[in-house]
Formats: C-alpha cells, sequence, structure tokens
C-alpha cells in the first residue's frame, strides 16, 4: 500500500471496492490536503490497475492533474467560504457530464462543514443518485459537523493522527493543554511555534487558572482573548477541558448544567453573525463562575 493509502483508515485495497461518496475526517490540514491530492489524483489515473496501487504519474491525466488542468477534477471550499446551493448545483452539473478524459470525475468539496442548509439539502440529492464513474469527496475536521442524511450516504475515512506519546516526543517544550487544542495537528503546532502563538495560549492558560482560583478577575481573561479569535477559541477550548474533568470526578447538576451552558454558547458563537464577543463572553463565564469554580 502507497504510503498515502496508509494515513487513510477505513480505504478499502482494491479499487474495484471503492465507495463512490466519502468522508475524508482529519484535524491536520496540511497532511489532510496533501493524502486527499494524491487520492484524487490516484482516481484520475489513466494506469492504475490492481496490481498498482498507486498513480503512475506520467499518463496524460496525471500530467493534467499535476498542472492543475484537470478536465475531469473540481475542488472547491475554504476555511472562511461559505458552500452555497449554487455550488452545490455546479458540482450537480458537473457529474452528469461525461469524462473528458474517458475515464472517473472526482469532486473534491474541502471544509464542507461550511455548506448552507440549501446547498447540503442539493448534495444529499447528489449523493442519492451517483453517475457512473464519479466520486465524491467531502473534507471536514469533525463529521459531526455534518448532516446525520448525509453521514448516512457516505462511507468515512479517517486521517491517522500521531498518539500523543508521539507529539510529546516530537515537541517536548510545548504544553499538554496546547497539544489538546490542536486536534493532534503536527502542522498546526508547527505554525503556532513559528508564530510564537504559543506564548499567548500560555498567558490565557495561567490567566484561566487564576480566575478558577477567584485569584484574577473576568475582565483580564477576557481582554486577552479578544485580542484574536483563536485566543477565545482556546478559552472555550480550556473550559470545555475542566468540565469533562469535574465529569469524570463526579456527576452533578451543577457540571450538566456547565455542559449545557457551554454548548448553547458555541451553537450561538456559530450561529449569530455581529454578536458582542465581549458581552457574550462575560455572561458565559458569569454563569460559570458557580458551577466550575
Amino acid at each position: 500500500m502507497d504510503k498515502w493509502q496508509a494515513k487513510l483508515a477505513g480505504l478499502a485495497r482494491s479499487k474495484a471496492l471503492l465507495a463512490h461518496s466519502y468522508i475524508i475526517e482529519g484535524s491536520d490540514i496540511q497532511v489532510r490536503e496533501a493524502v486527499v491530492l494524491e487520492f484524487c489524483q490516484f482516481l484520475l489515473c489513466s494506469n492504475v490497475n490492481e496490481i498498482q496501487a498507486s498513480s503512475c504519474g506520467i499518463c496524460q491525466s496525471c500530467s493534467l492533474f499535476n498542472a492543475g488542468t484537470h478536465p475531469d477534477f473540481v475542488k472547491l471550499g475554504a476555511k472562511e467560504q461559505t458552500i452555497g446551493v449554487d455550488e452545490m448545483r455546479s458540482v450537480s452539473s458537473f457529474l452528469e457530464k461525461t469524462s473528458q478524459l474517458s475515464g472517473n470525475q472526482v469532486v473534491c468539496i474541502d471544509y464542507v462543514e461550511n455548506m448552507t442548509e440549501n446547498a447540503a439539502n442539493a448534495l444529499l440529492k447528489t449523493l442519492e443518485e451517483p453517475s457512473r464513474g464519479s466520486y465524491l469527496l467531502l473534507l471536514t475536521d469533525n463529521k459531526n459537523q455534518l448532516l446525520p442524511t448525509i453521514r448516512s450516504r457516505c462511507q468515512l475515512l479517517s486521517l491517522i493522527k500521531p498518539s500523543r506519546e508521539e507529539l510529546l516526543q516530537r515537541f517536548p517544550n510545548v504544553p499538554d493543554y496546547v497539544l489538546g487544542f490542536s486536534k493532534e495537528s503536527e502542522s498546526q503546532i508547527t505554525l503556532w511555534l513559528q508564530s510564537e502563538k504559543i506564548t499567548d495560549f500560555e498567558k490565557i492558560y495561567s490567566c484561566f487558572i487564576q480566575w478558577l482560583k477567584v485569584v484574577s478577575p473576568s475582565s483580564v481573561l477576557i481582554d486577552l482573548c479578544l485580542e484574536d479569535e483563536e485566543n477565545t477559541r482556546f478559552l472555550v477550548y480550556l473550559i470545555q477541558r475542566r468540565v469533562r474533568q469535574l465529569m469524570i470526578k463526579h456527576q452533578s447538576e451543577s457540571i450538566a448544567n456547565a455542559d449545557l451552558t457551554l454548548t448553547r454558547y458555541v451553537q450561538q458563537s456559530s450561529m449569530i453573525k455581529g454578536q458582542n464577543k465581549g458581552l457574550a463572553l462575560t455572561s458565559l463565564l458569569q454563569t460559570l463562575a458557580a458551577l466550575i469554580r
């Protein structure tokens, strides 16, 4: 099995057994993109057979793919970009056409969780009636962000992540709570180290501990987090981590209420545009103060 194939848990070893639609879950964006692009080239390669388990790299299809001009390949989706219904309809139209190279057609949708409701419904129709020789790859860092009806129509492939022990060996000076926040993404940890972002996380973590001990006011913690959206997400992660730790120690109504409060905050943060983040964080910490300290 080729290197990229070994990184996708759940992938059939035989090309004849491949499904039409896959959800590919992985938190390391750079590794995920590299592995999926190799998978796409493998699907489009003219010389792939049961014996050769990787793309040849020299056929017309591989040459066009490497040049970024393959007529039977479409890739869309970006981190901060909403995927609308018109884009999904264009995907359906593309897959209804005949392959220009008389082979397969591949559509890769990154950050598929950014679909609007109408786009998700349009995708469902495409998944229900796959065309011959078509492959639809849906990329996300968390499959649970997708509708159950979409998940049920796709096979799941998971990007194999390094263990916590492996990460600790590779990044011995990175705090454990930062490794957890990275979702075991080596690329993300490397990026944070290069940008010195981990220093911000360490300040927030220290301030959060002081807030739990009722030594530091919530206003100081909030000021640190509002400097950057990623800082806010990191604080939410620390709170989630604290709630999980308390749940393991003991079950109580207050811990359950804390978990519910945090879940509502996360949902509202993603749904309400233009929300006053300072007021929202202040309200969250005020509510949680009596529950998780």
